[in-house]
């Protein structure tokens, strides 16, 4: 099954090559004229430089929030692990509380990810009222607390990178020379077989760029790989049932492991209301 984020790229690369088909085909300029080739020339520079700037710029705040949350990952599995130094009733307390977060996240948009903390702030303070006895128990608390104290600097970066976003102008700005590109495209287009060619084929590349930019702006990019496939393996490591909404199952054609127990979550209310929210029990 292809992706949700490959199906929709290739909706953007066949409409556009659709659309721009039909307007360079029936829509016609007078051709090229000295005007037009400068105004294409310098958009097309302008349009180069601003796009390359904000793809690298958008590509290193996805890693970083890729980075960050995949090293809190491994926080919790460790902080899990040494919980069971201290017996099995803190131990599945500990597993609880993380999985109260988990899922908290998870119903939250991911540009709310901060909104999802007061519950691994619930983790900390069971922790910080646990009283070591054993010299074993001692270093492993010290691990724990040094655990959390990371993963509490990790949420505030990744907060920080989430509230990062292009804002109006950036936007506008490209939208403007993309816009003035398109149009000088059609304007020197003389109806030939190879000027239409060009026109679409320069037309959905800009489109293409475009639509790669905003995925990677709202983190929409590869979700499958960095987002969930992460996220259901902790869960299994934890020895708990992966939990997915409905959604990410019916719009990213996310693929589910064989053999695995799932909790399908659905939200009837609108976003960010989940006081009815229904989960069902499956396995793949």
């Amino acid at each position: 099954m292809v992706s949700y984020i490959k199906f929709s790229m290739y909706k953007y690369i066949i409409g556009s090559i659709i659309i721009f088909s039909i307007v360079a085909i029936f829509i016609h300029g007078p051709g090229i004229s000295d005007l037009i080739v400068a105004l294409l020339s310098v958009s097309s520079f302008l349009f180069g430089i601003f796009i390359a700037f904000a793809i690298a710029n958008r590509q290193s705040r996805f890693n970083s929030i890729r980075t960050a949350l995949r090293r809190d990952d491994a926080m919790l599995l460790v902080i899990y692990k040494l919980s069971a130094s201290f017996g099995p009733k803190v131990s599945q307390k500990c597993r609880e509380l993380i999985d109260n977060f988990l899922v908290n996240s998870i119903d939250y948009e991911l540009v709310d990810y901060e909104k999802s903390v007061s519950k691994f702030n619930e983790l900390f303070d069971f922790f910080v009222k646990i009283e070591p006895k054993t010299e074993s128990q001692k270093a492993a608390y010290d691990n724990i607390i040094g655990a959390l104290k990371e993963s509490s600097v990790n949420k505030k970066e990744i907060i920080h990178w989430m509230n990062e976003k292009m804002l109006i102008f950036e936007w506008g700005s490209l939208l403007i020379l993309g816009f003035i590109i398109l149009i000088s495209l059609f304007i020197i287009n003389n109806n030939s077989t190879i000027s239409v060619l060009i026109t679409v084929l320069l037309g959905t590349s800009l489109i293409l760029f475009l639509s790669i930019l905003r995925k990677l702006d709202n983190l929409r990019w590869k979700e499958e790989s960095w987002i969930w496939n992460p996220l259901i393996q902790l869960f299994i490591e934890l020895g708990l049932s992966p939990y997915i909404p409905k959604s990410v199952l019916d719009k990213r054609g996310l693929k589910l492991k064989k053999g695995i127990t799932y909790r399908i979550v659905r939200y009837p209310s609108p976003y960010p209301d989940f006081s009815d929210k229904t989960i069902k029990i499956i396995k793949n």
